[in-house]
Protein backbone atom coordinates (compact mmCIF):
# COMPACT_ATOMS: atom_id res chain seq x y z
CA UNK A 1 0.00 0.00 0.00
CA UNK A 2 2.83 2.19 0.77
CA UNK A 3 3.73 2.27 -2.93
CA UNK A 4 0.28 3.56 -4.10
CA UNK A 5 0.99 6.40 -1.73
CA UNK A 6 4.57 7.29 -2.31
CA UNK A 7 4.35 10.60 -4.39
CA UNK A 8 7.88 10.54 -6.29
CA UNK A 9 9.48 7.89 -8.06
CA UNK A 10 12.41 8.50 -5.52
CA UNK A 11 10.09 7.61 -2.67
CA UNK A 12 9.13 4.64 -4.62
CA UNK A 13 12.33 3.30 -5.21
CA UNK A 14 13.21 4.03 -1.12
CA UNK A 15 10.14 1.38 -0.65
CA UNK A 16 10.96 -1.00 -3.14
CA UNK A 17 14.65 -1.75 -1.90
CA UNK A 18 13.04 -1.68 1.39
CA UNK A 19 11.07 -4.55 0.56
CA UNK A 20 13.76 -6.34 -1.55
CA UNK A 21 15.74 -6.76 1.94
CA UNK A 22 12.80 -8.05 3.50
CA UNK A 23 11.65 -10.60 1.05
CA UNK A 24 15.55 -11.47 1.06
CA UNK A 25 15.14 -12.39 4.83
CA UNK A 26 12.13 -14.47 4.24
CA UNK A 27 14.28 -16.24 1.34
CA UNK A 28 11.82 -15.33 -1.22
CA UNK A 29 14.97 -14.63 -3.20
CA UNK A 30 12.98 -14.30 -6.94
CA UNK A 31 10.60 -11.44 -5.21
CA UNK A 32 13.48 -9.87 -3.93
CA UNK A 33 15.50 -9.47 -7.08
CA UNK A 34 12.18 -8.07 -9.17
CA UNK A 35 11.47 -5.76 -6.27
CA UNK A 36 15.26 -4.66 -6.36
CA UNK A 37 15.29 -4.29 -9.86
CA UNK A 38 12.01 -1.92 -9.87
CA UNK A 39 14.18 0.04 -6.96
CA UNK A 40 16.97 0.29 -9.49
CA UNK A 41 14.46 1.59 -12.18
CA UNK A 42 13.42 4.66 -9.54
CA UNK A 43 16.56 5.31 -8.51
CA UNK A 44 19.74 4.17 -10.78
CA UNK A 45 21.51 6.78 -9.26
CA UNK A 46 21.22 5.39 -5.45
CA UNK A 47 24.08 3.02 -4.48
CA UNK A 48 21.65 0.96 -1.88
CA UNK A 49 19.21 0.04 -4.61
CA UNK A 50 22.38 -1.58 -6.47
CA UNK A 51 24.10 -3.01 -3.34
CA UNK A 52 20.41 -4.96 -2.44
CA UNK A 53 19.82 -5.96 -6.17
CA UNK A 54 23.70 -7.47 -6.09
CA UNK A 55 22.64 -9.00 -2.66
CA UNK A 56 19.70 -10.46 -4.18
CA UNK A 57 20.97 -11.53 -6.90
CA UNK A 58 23.98 -13.66 -5.51
CA UNK A 59 21.16 -15.65 -2.96
CA UNK A 60 19.12 -16.01 -6.38
CA UNK A 61 22.63 -17.46 -7.77
CA UNK A 62 22.91 -15.05 -10.82
CA UNK A 63 26.70 -14.15 -9.38
CA UNK A 64 27.93 -12.63 -12.79
CA UNK A 65 25.03 -10.16 -12.38
CA UNK A 66 25.22 -9.94 -8.58
CA UNK A 67 28.81 -8.67 -9.43
CA UNK A 68 27.82 -6.17 -12.13
CA UNK A 69 25.62 -4.56 -9.14
CA UNK A 70 27.51 -4.68 -7.14
CA UNK A 71 30.19 -2.86 -8.91
CA UNK A 72 27.83 -0.66 -9.84
CA UNK A 73 27.00 0.60 -5.98
CA UNK A 74 30.73 0.65 -5.75
CA UNK A 75 31.10 3.02 -8.23
CA UNK A 76 28.88 5.45 -6.56
CA UNK A 77 29.95 5.19 -2.93
CA UNK A 78 33.45 3.62 -3.13
CA UNK A 79 34.12 4.42 0.26
CA UNK A 80 31.67 2.32 2.21
CA UNK A 81 34.22 -0.79 4.08
CA UNK A 82 31.07 -3.05 3.93
CA UNK A 83 30.18 -3.04 0.26
CA UNK A 84 33.83 -3.53 -0.02
CA UNK A 85 34.08 -6.50 1.13
CA UNK A 86 30.37 -7.79 -0.15
CA UNK A 87 32.11 -7.13 -3.56
CA UNK A 88 34.89 -8.98 -2.78
CA UNK A 89 33.62 -11.74 -1.90
CA UNK A 90 31.39 -11.81 -4.68
CA UNK A 91 34.26 -11.50 -6.97
CA UNK A 92 35.53 -14.87 -4.94
CA UNK A 93 32.77 -16.76 -5.50
CA UNK A 94 32.58 -15.91 -9.50
CA UNK A 95 36.07 -16.83 -9.73
CA UNK A 96 35.88 -20.04 -8.07
CA UNK A 97 32.84 -21.46 -10.07
CA UNK A 98 34.40 -20.80 -13.27
CA UNK A 99 37.69 -22.01 -12.03
CA UNK A 100 35.61 -24.97 -10.56
CA UNK A 101 33.47 -25.57 -14.24
CA UNK A 102 37.03 -25.29 -16.19
CA UNK A 103 38.76 -28.05 -14.42
CA UNK A 104 36.27 -30.17 -13.95
CA UNK A 105 35.58 -32.68 -16.97
CA UNK A 106 32.54 -34.48 -15.14
CA UNK A 107 29.25 -34.21 -16.57
CA UNK A 108 28.63 -31.00 -13.82
CA UNK A 109 27.97 -28.22 -14.76
CA UNK A 110 27.65 -24.57 -13.28
CA UNK A 111 23.70 -23.19 -13.75
CA UNK A 112 23.39 -19.75 -11.76
CA UNK A 113 26.07 -20.41 -9.71
CA UNK A 114 24.87 -23.65 -8.59
CA UNK A 115 26.68 -27.16 -9.53
CA UNK A 116 24.09 -29.22 -11.14
CA UNK A 117 24.67 -32.82 -12.13
CA UNK A 118 22.89 -34.56 -15.14
CA UNK A 119 22.28 -37.84 -14.48
CA UNK A 120 19.47 -37.79 -17.50
CA UNK A 121 21.00 -40.56 -19.43
CA UNK A 122 21.51 -42.75 -16.48
CA UNK A 123 17.53 -42.11 -15.42
CA UNK A 124 15.56 -41.80 -18.65
CA UNK A 125 12.97 -44.31 -19.53
CA UNK A 126 12.86 -45.94 -23.25
CA UNK A 127 9.81 -43.54 -25.44
CA UNK A 128 8.59 -44.73 -28.10
CA UNK A 129 5.91 -42.77 -30.56
CA UNK A 130 2.85 -44.21 -32.74
CA UNK A 131 2.01 -42.97 -36.41
CA UNK A 132 0.28 -40.11 -34.96
CA UNK A 133 3.48 -39.04 -32.99
CA UNK A 134 1.89 -39.44 -29.82
CA UNK A 135 4.74 -40.75 -27.33
CA UNK A 136 4.38 -43.88 -24.63
CA UNK A 137 6.61 -44.28 -22.02
CA UNK A 138 8.31 -47.99 -21.67
CA UNK A 139 8.68 -48.53 -17.52
CA UNK A 140 11.39 -51.01 -17.10
CA UNK A 141 10.37 -54.25 -15.57
CA UNK A 142 11.86 -55.13 -12.04
CA UNK A 143 13.75 -51.89 -11.79
CA UNK A 144 16.16 -53.17 -14.65
CA UNK A 145 16.10 -49.46 -16.83
CA UNK A 146 17.45 -50.95 -19.89
CA UNK A 147 14.30 -53.42 -20.22
CA UNK A 148 11.14 -51.27 -21.01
Amino acid sequence: EALLFAPSEREKGSILEQMAQVLLAMNRDFDACRAAEHAVECRPDWHCAHWTLGRCLLNFGELNKALASLEVAAAFEGNDEELNAELEEARHLVNSATERASNDASKQVIVNGRVVVSRFWETALRVTYDADGRPTTHYPEDGDPEKG
